[in-house]
């Protein structure tokens, strides 16, 4: 019996069962530094200015997700199959085309502030130059972070996390110290840039893979483009749909409500912020996993390999919940968050959105890892079609707010729906040609 014990304690420490726990650990840094630098602009500027931080945030999430969509997401799944020489060459013809369109990108922006005469937009532009900048650096940092996830080291992943988040918390507490309300959103803006300049360079094995890594042409750059893009252009056009459907409510109560609203609406999202930490952290670390699975082992295993994240990722959401509703009941909530009696109702809706949009995205997963972009992007457009009638309809004719933004679970049910029915039937289509 305490050889079964030693045995079973070995089998927990090892790489392998660390490297959830790793990227969980990973996602939790990255959200406290994000609910902090959160925190600094409520506490410096008040509900109507992180309002418009949380407006500027969800755009940059979008220009992030592009990137992360068309490039790093492909280079994950590319290589993780592959040795060692074949990874440093795809991840070093992806790191020459992210600066490409970095660049490509920055231009433009420069031209636009140039040219384009939107005096609205002088009191911004600082802070417009300030995201651009986090954009790019983001980016390279994402990067860096999906080759370290391709070669099973979530581990040093999480290192490098570490020095962004110390970095950040220092600046962050240097901001609020000396700094007036009205610099303080483009002051974290910049924050994050310099802490991820500071990770960036504390991360020696990505810079030392890139250094090694086999140049072949400018040739095998565009092959590499052009064997992403043949993927990506149908998980592009499906992450903008996503981000319509998800993501547009902020620039959806902005327009409709304001700023204030929109804060309200933030803080209740950084109250339910864990639930989404712990899902991405097991879905970084799982996915180079389950795309292996799908090579060697086929659809069946793959489905329970995924049924069993799902069950993780709830047991631990309804732990939240659990948390959440004590606090709410014993009042614990009203006395910490600013305007609570506000927020509650968003509360409640986003802890509905990210339960029905958790296990969506796990269920997705089977497509992503079996490379099934275009019917990912058929179901996109058709939830999407639902959620977005549904939310202009309450919104803009019935001037609903609370029921408009319902209309995203709707739209998530929609997509939940037709994945499982399809993935029912190429179960069976596996079943069939088998016998």
């Amino acid at each position: 019996m305490f050889l079964n014990v030693k045995k079973i304690a070995h089998s927990l420490t090892t790489p392998e069962a660390l490297r959830p726990y790793a990227s969980i650990s990973e996602q939790i840094l990255m959200s406290a530094s994000n609910m902090i630098a959160a925190l600094v602009v409520v506490k410096a500027s008040g509900v109507a200015q992180f309002g418009i931080y949380s407006f500027v945030f969800v755009l940059t999430t979008l220009f992030n997700g592009v990137f992360g969509t068309v490039l790093h997401r492909q280079m994950m799944l590319d290589i993780a199959p592959g040795d060692l020489e074949f990874r440093r060459s795809v991840f070093f013809a992806t790191l020459l085309l992210n600066a490409i369109f970095v660049t490509i990108g920055a231009a433009l922006c420069v031209l636009a502030l140039w040219l384009l005469p939107w005096h609205a937009l002088d009191e911004y532009r600082t802070l417009i130059i300030a995201s651009a900048i986090y954009i790019g650096l983001y980016n390279l940092f994402d990067l860096f972070k999906q080759y370290l996830y391709s070669n099973d080291l979530q581990h040093y992943s999480l290192r490098c996390t570490a020095v962004y988040v110390i970095s950040q918390l220092v600046i962050l507490g240097l901001i609020l110290t000396f700094l007036s309300a009205e610099h303080i959103v483009s002051a974290v803006y910049a924050a994050f840039s310099i802490s991820l300049i500071a990770s960036l360079l504390s991360n020696r094995k990505c810079i030392h893979d890139l250094i090694t890594a086999r140049w072949h042409s400018w040739s095998y750059v565009k092959e590499v483009f052009v064997r992403f893009f043949s993927q990506s252009r149908f998980s592009l056009i499906g992450m903008a749909v996503t981000w319509v459907q998800n993501q547009s409510m902020n620039p959806f109560l902005m327009w409709i409500s304001g700023p204030q609203t929109v804060g309200y609406f933030s803080i209740a999202r950084l109250l339910v912020m864990p639930m989404a930490v712990v899902c991405q952290g097991l879905v970084n670390s799982s996915t180079p996993k389950l795309r292996r699975t799908f090579k060697s082992d086929g659809v069946e295993l793959l489905i329970i390999r995924i049924r069993s994240l799902v069950n993780k990722n709830l047991y631990f959401s309804l732990a939240y919940i659990t948390m959440l509703a004590i606090a709410h009941f014993s009042g614990l909530l009203a006395k910490f968050v600013p305007e609570y009696n506000e927020v509650v109702f968003y509360l409640l809706l986003w802890v509905t959105i990210l339960l029905v949009t958790m296990y969506r995205f796990w269920i997705g997963q089977f497509y992503v890892v079996s490379m099934r972009f275009k019917f990912m992007l058929y179901s996109g457009l058709a939830a999407l079609a639902v959620s977005l009638s549904g939310m202009l309809t309450a919104g803009v004719l019935l001037n609903n707010i609370k029921l408009a933004l319902c209309f995203v679970i709707v739209g998530e049910c929609v997509t939940l729906a037709i994945f499982l029915r399809k993935r029912r039937k190429i179960v069976a289509g596996e079943k069939s040609s088998s016998n």
